[in-house]
């Protein structure tokens, strides 16, 4: 009888700590899906989350090319910029200013842009779409326009 007990009670500790496995343990937040990439010619854009959290999303816009370095022309403060979307509605409109600004990109060494603390704030409970867009061209007269959007999705709870 006592071995009968022993072994239903291995059995109970065994499928009780199966199922504490099991459950999800993380934060209420899910990033899942949140690492992302896109490439167009010599540029690669990238969306990722550091230690799942949404207080560190950043995207990275990397010249992969076969010069050292390029040069490029570019809107705005820089030539990368995140667009925010709660179910579909878009959190952050604005606009970008003419292509005039002058960038160095070193090969294979990524431009980093983090999502503004201002962004983050209006991250709350709901799904949310985030595109990180570079948007330059080269420096050149014959220079070919690249517009590269990077898309991910995440829910928080």
């Amino acid at each position: 009888m006592r071995t009968k007990s022993l072994k239903a009670f291995s059995i109970l500790v065994f499928l009780l700590l199966t199922l504490w496995g099991c459950t999800d343990k993380s934060s209420s937040t899910n990033y899942n899906d949140l690492n992302s990439s896109d490439q167009k010619g010599d540029f690669k854009v990238e969306v990722f989350s550091k230690d799942n959290d949404k207080k560190s999303i950043y995207a990275t816009l990397t010249y992969i090319g076969e010069e050292e370095e390029v040069s490029i022309l570019h809107g705005g403060n820089e030539a990368l910029y995140f667009l925010i979307f709660k179910n579909e509605e878009l959190l952050n409109p604005g606009s970008r200013t003419d292509q005039g600004t002058k960038a160095i990109l070193k090969q294979n060494e990524p431009l980093i842009i983090n999502l503004d603390k201002s962004y983050q704030d209006l991250l709350k409970s709901g799904d949310y779409q985030i595109v990180a867009i570079a948007d330059m061209s080269y420096d050149t007269p014959e220079s070919t326009q690249y517009r590269i959007p990077v898309s991910t999705n995440f829910s928080i709870n």
